[in-house]
């Protein structure tokens, strides 16, 4: 199986000739070969967008940009809207599950901040998964079970589960400060995140 990374360049150009408000963004989206070292433009877009994921079958990539969910061919071609229903507010925070039936996103939610919420992949009403915000989707486990996310709670920032399905979320870290971007390994026995507990960011593993 070939092993291949996929990754965004997002640039702000701006000439000395221009003024602030004729920048302009440009976003490349790319997939880079890690055994050739070769890159492949997927598309380049005159705007940004934001965390580009494949689908499990390796056919589409989705991404977010300007608060709205999107999936283009990793061949190229043009970018296919995914109807997210009464949620616009979509960051840069989802993941789809391992069976390729849901897609699970962050978005500004009913408390005021990013919630968390899931929708099938091709599209439909979400629905509404953590209760208390914000919370920033990160993780899926490979069983399709559990959704890990970085909690605000009481001024400081842990790592928690919750049922894919919705139900009681469960605080993970306790350490003061920032805990963050927790990911499942792929056997679904560890969670990586990132923490400032040494006093420095640095990778971490439960």
């Amino acid at each position: 199986m070939k092993r291949i990374l996929l990754f965004l360049l997002s640039c702000d150009f701006m000439s000395a000739l221009l003024t602030a408000q004729t920048q302009q963004v440009i976003s490349r989206l790319e997939i880079y070969d890690l055994e050739t070292g070769q890159r492949t433009l997927v598309r380049e877009f005159s705007a940004n967008i934001q965390a580009p994921n494949w689908t499990p079958d390796g056919q589409f990539l989705v991404y977010n940009s300007g608060g709205l969910m999107y999936k283009i061919p990793v061949t190229g071609g043009e970018p296919l809207f995914i109807n997210t229903g009464n949620v616009i507010g979509s960051n840069n925070d989802h993941v789809i599950s391992p069976d390729g039936k849901l897609l699970c996103i962050s978005a500004r939610g009913p408390a005021g901040g990013s919630q968390v919420y899931v929708l099938p992949l091709g599209g439909g009403e979400p629905k509404l998964i953590t209760p208390l915000a914000p919370s920033y989707l990160h993780g899926i486990s490979p069983d399709g079970r559990y959704l890990a996310y970085t909690g605000g709670r009481n001024n400081n920032m842990d790592v928690y589960v919750i049922p894919t399905e919705g139900g009681q979320e469960v605080r993970l870290t306790e350490a003061e400060g920032l805990d963050d971007g927790p990911e499942y390994s792929p056997d679904g026995r560890y969670i990586w995140f990132n923490s400032v507990r040494t006093g420095l960011m640095q990778v971490w593993r439960m």
